[in-house]
């Protein structure tokens, strides 16, 4: 029955065995071929160094008997799994792909064990890794460093906790939740006019406009939400240390720039309801009105100047 000289193929109560009188795979280790009658079954080396394909009820190997070449390992059950190894042919660095009931883990580490890229996936995150370079899905949050140098949260809410410092940097600006350079060369302008030429009676508008102080009130939500978690039992959604104090912050309200008729500095929402103002943009519309101020100072200094 055996196709090779010395070599022997037979039956018995347990099963069918196939030898090889010592050489080739048998020699290290086991049959070369077993069909048993428990289901379990065998091509080549049943252990040690090698190359064989084994199986039983519960599970099944293809490749290496060992972690020095590739193979393919399934199992099914509470602890099932399906691994597909690759180790690197000189050095210990490896590929591997590795299925769970619970997580997915793809990826491959140098011969330092450090990881070279790799894709892990649970109920809990989804971690994208290249190098030093990571990106995670947590929950409702999306970060973009292990430190969260980068996060986004479901609120919509981008953090960068740290910026590098450039005085020549170009300003960045918002339309619709896009983000935009802002430009202020000319070649990005058309139909430029004087801002009291645009808006009547300016200077009496945007000097009738109070400054205020306020109490953010996202921010004493954000606390009081935190605080009722705490008082409740339950995990707060967000670190304290996160949201802020209730300090005053200074500055103008939206409604009010848009009662004065000043709307060139206001943004508004979906439902045209005043939203924010653009505070960068009042600052350089006040040049006229100091102007005038600096040409009256001085016609007064010239005149008390005559007179004295």
């Amino acid at each position: 029955l055996a196709s090779k000289p010395g070599s022997v193929l037979k039956a018995g109560s347990t099963g069918i065995f196939g030898y090889t009188n010592g050489r080739g795979p048998a020699s290290s280790g086991g049959d070369d071929l077993a069909l048993l009658n428990n289901g379990q079954w065998n091509i080549g080396q049943a252990s040690g160094p090698g190359w064989s394909a084994w199986g039983s009820d519960s599970s099944a190997r293809f490749g290496s008997n060992d972690s020095t070449a590739p193979y393919l390992h399934l199992s099914k059950g509470a602890s099932g799994h399906a691994d597909l190894w690759y180790p690197h042919p000189t050095n210990a660095g490896y590929a591997a792909l590795a299925l769970r009931d619970r997580y997915i883990w793809l990826g491959s580490n140098d011969s330092s064990g450090n990881v070279v890229s790799r894709l892990y996936g649970d109920a809990e995150s989804t971690e994208l890794t290249a190098g030093s370079r990571n990106l995670y899905l947590r929950g409702k949050d999306i970060f973009l460093s292990a430190s969260r140098d980068v996060s986004i949260n479901p609120d919509g809410g981008i953090y960068m906790p740290i910026l590098p410092n450039d005085s020549g940097a170009t300003e960045i600006g918002r339309i619709n939740g896009r983000l935009h350079s802002v430009f202020s060369s000319r070649k990005y302008k058309l139909l430029e006019e004087s801002i009291e030429s645009t808006v009547e009676s300016f200077e009496d508008k945007i000097l009738s406009v109070d400054a205020k102080t306020w109490i953010d009130r996202t921010r004493a939500d954000r606390i009081a939400e935190y605080q009722t978690a705490i008082a409740t039992g339950n995990e707060p959604v967000e670190d304290i240390a996160d949201i802020g104090g209730l300090e005053r912050i200074p500055g103008v309200i939206a409604e009010d720039f848009d009662e004065a008729g000043l709307e060139v500095f206001v943004r508004y929402d979906d439902n045209g309801e005043p939203q924010s103002v653009a505070y960068d943009r009042i600052g350089p519309a006040l040049i006229p009105i100091i102007r005038r101020l600096r040409d009256r100072v001085d016609a007064l200094e010239t005149k008390l100047g005559e007179t004295a």
